[in-house]
């Protein structure tokens, strides 16, 4: 009688440790993606900056003042805009 109860309490330890085992799997998870979210989001962000810069530059006489990391980011990013304004062109 007294295993049985032992086996009974055992078992549900170890559903119980599964289940929180999950239950902070998810939340890591849900962690990651919101991480995920605010770095896309955040890429959103600059590229619509460095179109902005570069639609500027193109129908614009004078060069927008650029800081340096802009500079840097704009001319690593050059050949997407340039790809990227072709196609908004064709919309």
């Amino acid at each position: 009688m007294v295993q049985v109860m032992v086996g009974v309490v055992s078992s549900l330890m170890r559903r119980k440790m599964k289940q929180e085992e999950l239950q902070r799997r998810l939340k890591q998870e849900n962690m990651d993606l919101r991480k995920i979210n605010l770095t896309q989001t955040r890429m959103m962000m600059v590229l619509e900056k460095l179109v902005v810069i570069y639609l500027r530059l193109l129908f614009s006489h004078k060069p927008p003042h650029l800081h340096r990391l802009q500079r840097l980011a704009f001319l690593q990013c050059l050949p997407q805009l340039q790809l990227l304004s072709c196609f908004l062109v064709q919309l």
